[in-house]
């Protein structure tokens, strides 16, 4: 009983409280490849007001909503844009470079891709030119596009010595796919690289999956696939998908409009032919989180998921719990609030 007016008092108490020019920056593509980058910072982006500020994992804000666009940090750093232009904040939000790119991208391997007047440069963490890049911009459809080459060595103009690209390093490790002398990756009709140590190819119209030897590992018979991720990948059979391990055989069987990846133990998917409610499932096939979310449900990331629903955005833990969210709200806060409370008692 005494619970139950606890619980009331709360409701009642946060009613009552609730009751009382620029153009956006050429859009970097990693800015929103993931919400967050698994950076020691463990800060995500959030927007509020149509500004970009930085939470941390209990949902509290670090950097207050101040740019036009920002993204999730990598090796200390962020990139973030004001008045149209990127450059990169460290974790207190204070720019180290100032804002002066037409285009930019994360820091990998010390360095980073960044674009001025036309001219393709790399640069250091002290904003200080490494090596200039082959590279051309051009205009599609009133949109700015910026295409390069990516070179396995650069002079660093800072020694004067040829050095490799950490970048393509990078690359590479992502990949994590170095086929055979034997291996003759054109021979297939396309082929698209799965991470983990395979590769995609597609024989017949249909994809399978192969190892760095060439060996099938899941023969060609999907219409659709996607990349390995913790031990297993989606693969569509007819209009539905389901998940597979790296034997080829189905840990869970198809059954859903739409998937991602699994990340951290949890995977996005989709019910609905119309994907307009995601949930998330474990490795079993089972619902840790029911699907709600109408707008869109990303990978779980540092203990944190970017999800949206009725045009709100939420940051929620993996029991589903809101985090933060973008509009504030008396009732979602309460909800929050009581989450908190049992989660606590729970605990």
């Amino acid at each position: 009983m005494q619970q139950t007016a606890l619980l009331c008092l709360i409701f009642v108490s946060l009613i009552v409280t609730g009751c009382r020019g620029t153009l956006p920056p050429i859009a970097s593509p990693t800015c929103y490849e993931t919400t967050n980058l698994a950076d020691e910072s463990g800060l995500y982006p959030v927007r509020q007001n149509n500004q970009v500020g930085f939470i941390n994992r209990s949902g509290y804000t670090v950097i207050e909503p101040q740019f036009d666009e920002a993204c999730g940090f990598s090796e200390g750093l962020s990139l973030a844009a004001v008045n149209g232009k990127w450059g990169y904040i460290d974790r207190t939000g204070e720019f180290v470079i100032q804002p002066q790119y037409d285009y930019a991208e994360h820091f990998v391997g010390g360095i980073a891709f960044v674009e001025k007047d036309g001219q393709f440069t790399y640069i250091d963490a002290s904003g200080q030119l490494v090596a200039e890049v082959a590279g051309q911009v051009s205009y599609e459809d009133g949109s700015r596009n910026a295409t390069w080459k990516v070179p396995s060595t650069f002079v660093d103009r800072r020694s004067g010595r040829e050095v490799r690209n950490p970048q393509r390093e990078a690359e590479a490790r992502e990949r994590d796919f170095v086929p055979a002398p034997q291996v003759e990756i054109d021979q297939y009709e396309g082929y698209s690289y799965a991470s983990e140590g395979f590769m995609a190819v597609q024989v017949n119209g249909k994809w399978g999956y192969i190892d760095q030897s060439g060996k099938f590992i899941i023969e060609p018979q999907f219409s659709n696939f996607r990349p390995f991720s913790e031990g297993l990948v989606a693969v569509q059979v007819g209009d539905k998908w389901g998940y597979m391990n790296q034997q080829g055989e189905f840990v869970i069987q198809p059954q859903f409009s739409g998937v991602k990846d699994f990340s951290e133990g949890l995977a996005a998917v989709s019910l609905d032919p119309k994907q307009s409610e995601w949930g998330y499932i474990n490795r079993s096939g089972d619902f840790a989180i029911a699907p709600q979310f109408d707008g869109f449900a990303e990978n779980f990331d540092g203990g944190l998921a970017l999800v949206n629903h009725d045009s709100v955005d939420y940051y929620i833990d993996p029991h589903g719990r809101i985090v933060w969210q973008s509009t504030k709200s008396w009732l979602v806060t309460a909800i929050h609030f009581v989450q908190d409370f049992w989660a606590i008692r729970a605990g």
